[in-house]
């Protein structure tokens, strides 16, 4: 989807690193198992996290194992063996990444418009999948996503109702099935990876969107790309984010999974950051010039 929530690599200890890579080859095994090859297409940074917080609330203990697969045939890699979490993740990635060529139809113009209906055709038999198994979730996801692209056709100058919407559909996935205190923590959790996401994502896109001259909610609310004050106020609503994504995930119980939350730890601390730092340095750059 979008791929801005990942690990920052050099600050990974080599198990960690091993163990982050597991589950994200288990979670494309676990997209062609579930809703067939073509959905590996939609395997995702942002899925792997969602799956992390996932077996970090619900106290999944994965096993691993060794094994090739088409891309690295040559070589056993590590993968995370299959578990319900891992099945559900797929199932949803591929829910949302549907939806998101659904609103590329609507939205995009030219060849990304003909480009998004090849993709959705190649995935109509992936989500007939998925959907069959989460028909509730299905539900709930295309609600938010109609709701999302209807407040976008409307242009209006403001990030924080488009962040909340998109936060709104990442709390529903990461916290569906869950009751109680674990759904109060996973949906503050989604609900503030969601919000980033969304935010990271269109100070990203800004220029290309000028370019184009189609929706971003900065453009529309400072009349240009951001200059440099108010990218630092981005920025602090970036870090806003995370601090509220960090107190809620010191609400859950640790036990002894130490390499999972440090690999959690990690994304948050400097795995984000960074991707909003590649973000920002290219649009400070155009700016400048």
């Amino acid at each position: 989807m979008f791929g801005y929530i990942k690990a920052y690599a050099p600050e990974l200890r080599v198990r960690e690193h091993e163990y982050y890579k597991a589950a994200y080859c288990g979670l494309c095994r676990a997209l062609g198992k579930c809703c067939g090859c073509r959905s590996k297409c939609t395997l995702s940074y942002d899925v792997v996290f969602a799956l992390l917080i996932r077996m970090a609330i619900s106290g999944t203990m994965p096993e691993f194992e060794r094994r090739r697969c088409g891309l690295h045939p040559f070589k056993k890699r590590p993968f995370m063996k299959i578990n319900p979490e891992l099945e559900f993740c797929a199932k949803a990635g591929t829910l949302l990444a549907y939806g998101k060529l659904d609103d590329d139809v609507r939205d995009e113009r030219g060849g990304k418009r003909i480009a998004a209906k090849f993709a959705r055709r190649a995935m109509k038999k992936a989500n007939k999948k998925a959907s069959e198994c989460l028909p509730e979730l299905k539900s709930e996801l295309d609600r938010g996503l109609c709701a999302l692209s209807e407040l976008e056709s409307k242009k209006e100058p403001t990030v924080d109702r488009p962040a909340d919407l998109f936060g709104d559909i990442m709390a529903k996935i990461i916290a569906h099935g869950y009751e109680g205190f674990d759904e109060k923590i996973a949906s503050e959790i989604g609900k503030r990876a969601g919000r980033w996401v969304y935010i990271t994502d269109a100070v990203d896109d800004c220029e290309k969107d000028k370019k184009k001259n189609t929706y971003n909610p900065f453009l529309l609310l400072y009349g240009d790309i951001p200059d440099d004050q108010q990218r630092e106020h981005i920025k602090a609503a970036l870090q806003f984010e995370l601090q509220k994504l960090r107190d809620a995930l010191d609400l859950v119980e640790r036990g002894e999974r130490r390499d999972l939350f440090e690999i959690l730890e990690n994304i948050i601390e400097f795995g984000m950051p960074a991707s909003v730092e590649r973000a920002m340095t290219e649009k400070e750059k155009d700016h400048r010039e």
